[in-house]
């Protein structure tokens, strides 16, 4: 009996343990993944989109959105107006489908990250890791492992050459993958939605050359417009979700 009344004591005491620790992490404010990396990433938003959030309303409450609250659906942030507003929506994401997709639309996107900054093969959705203000994908794990030991500076540099402007498949205008290219021009590189369009871009290259490079031109001197523009304040994130399908690498 003596040794009973122990046993229930100690799991008295385990369970008022677990419940309090809980709940303090609860209190606590989740950080973004790799967020020490670099913190000079301000700059340039962490998706590649061409507005802000001044005029984006959340999925959910429809009232304007925060920096601070997103969830990240194939490669891309969805803000939202508050941490409760995101419990809402992963409730049941088809609901709030309409209004993801309207907030997506809104913010155009100018680049995506097609390499990965220590090998420069083409990147694996599923491996990343995010600073401050922007997701950074890699080709294999191990190479995120290496990323992580760089210097800020070092990773600014490796990222540079990692992204294209071209953003749209010229054949079907769906965003591209970074998995499916050819190349084109001696040197020139031209990204695909799936391989159906790569084949019959493949066919007759010149019907599509002029429309990737509008494409290029275009998205690069938006971007480099906005990068111009007053530097933003970084935001810290207080809600972050996973990947959900082909990745779509943007700078918010």
């Amino acid at each position: 009996m003596a040794r009973l009344a122990i046993g229930f004591g100690m799991l008295a005491l385990f369970t008022l343990w677990t419940t309090e620790e809980v709940a303090a992490q609860d209190k606590k404010p989740a950080q973004p993944q790799a967020a020490k990396q670099d913190k000079s990433e301000s700059k340039a938003e962490a998706d590649g989109d061409a507005t802000g959030t001044v005029d984006l309303v959340c999925p959910v409450t429809g009232k304007p959105v925060s920096q601070r609250f997103y969830v990240y659906l194939e490669g891309r942030r969805v803000l939202f107006a508050t941490s409760e507003a995101i419990a809402e929506y992963r409730k049941n994401p088809e609901k709030y489908l309409e209004g993801v997709q309207a907030q997506l639309a809104q913010r155009k996107l100018l680049r995506v990250q097609v390499k990965c900054p220590v090998t420069g093969k083409p990147i694996n959705p599923r491996s990343f890791a995010d600073m401050a203000r922007r997701r950074v994908y890699f080709g294999v794990d191990h190479a995120k492992m290496e990323w992580i030991k760089w210097s800020a500076e070092q990773q600014r540099e490796a990222l540079k050459d990692c992204y294209s402007y071209q953003t749209l498949c010229p054949i079907d205008q769906r965003q591209i993958s970074p998995k499916v290219y050819c190349e084109y021009n001696k040197g020139c590189t031209a990204y695909f939605c799936c391989k159906e369009c790569q084949e019959k871009f493949e066919k007759e290259p010149q019907k599509y050359i002029k429309q990737i490079e509008e494409q290029i031109k275009a998205n690069k001197a938006e971007w480099e417009k906005r990068r111009q523009s007053k530097p933003r304040q970084p935001a810290k994130a207080e809600a972050e979700g996973e990947d959900e399908g082909k990745v779509e690498d943007e700078d918010e």
